[in-house]
């Protein structure tokens, strides 16, 4: 990870959402990654923008081409939407992005106006983030940044030094991270999410189960991001209820293609497991 620029897979995933946009159907629209995608992938953005029908017609023929598999960040995104703005609708009026990279959820979703959103990320992430999302206009009641190195400093600890308020529910986010920290480094971060978490908060944790990551791999290995940790869902179960979570929910793309497009698809790239916070729960 370059020390002033975002990581290049935040990058990625960013581009592929905003050119999403213009797939019909349109699973999830993100304008302002417009704003956030930098210099040299902006004019992808520039030319789906002039080009509506063409990327449009692009985007479906990639779709035809993978069997399904280019939809896959658009879902991604599409579902975990859904998690929030469930969690928004039982009560939760904070959100917590670990790992947020350039996330605009803050700035795109109506449902987050009584939020607070917790921006946490790496510090050269963030700090090209606070400087190119400095003009735009969050829906967010508000926006809090904080900065962590995941590695080496307790979440928890940081959430509380900008204004975290741990007897208020809260949905974390766990987003395209798991996969690229070590074992030790996400039980310690689920540590600390436990113990800012009262009972009836709600985290919504992306994860990948080692199937059809092959081209994947390489392309995050040359990028020098690459994958560290692979979970089966059982496994992901086994390692949230020692900090007091139980799943209620975990999907792939199969599941989300058919709710979102009306077809399915053979293939699970990545998971999300949703789970909730226990009334009794331990904080390891």
């Amino acid at each position: 990870m370059h020390a002033t620029k975002p990581s290049r897979t935040a990058i990625w995933v960013a581009l592929w959402r905003g050119v999403a946009r213009f797939e019909k159907p349109a699973i999830v629209s993100d304008s302002f990654a417009d704003a956030l995608v930098p210099m040299p992938y902006r004019p992808v953005l520039d030319v789906a923008r002039a080009l509506p029908r063409t990327s449009g017609a692009v985007l479906g023929v990639l779709d035809w081409a993978s069997q399904g598999l280019s939809r896959h960040m658009a879902l991604r995104t599409r579902a975990i939407d859904d998690a929030i703005e469930d969690a928004v609708r039982k009560g939760a009026r904070q959100l917590v992005l670990l790992g947020a990279g350039l996330d605009a959820r803050a700035w795109r979703m109506d449902a987050l106006r009584t939020c607070t959103v917790f921006e946490v990320d790496h510090p050269s992430t963030q700090a090209y983030k606070r400087a190119n999302a400095g003009g735009l206009t969050p829906t967010a009641r508000r926006v809090a940044f904080v900065d962590v190195d995941f590695e080496r400093q307790d979440v928890g600890t940081r959430l509380r030094e900008a204004g975290h308020d741990r007897a208020s529910p809260s949905i974390f986010v766990w987003e395209g991270v798991t996969m690229y920290l070590t074992r030790e480094a996400i039980d310690a971060t689920l540590a600390a999410v436990s113990r800012a978490s009262p009972p009836g908060s709600t985290l919504a944790m992306t994860y990948h189960s080692g199937q059809h990551i092959a081209p994947l791999s390489l392309l995050v290995r040359a990028v020098r991001e690459p994958f560290v940790s692979i979970f089966s869902p059982v496994e992901v179960a086994a390692l949230l209820a020692p900090h007091g979570f139980s799943v209620t929910q975990d999907e792939s793309d199969p599941e989300w293609r058919q709710r979102y497009c009306g077809a399915g698809t053979p293939f699970a790239v990545e998971r999300l497991a949703c789970a909730q916070k226990n009334d009794a729960a331990s904080s390891a």
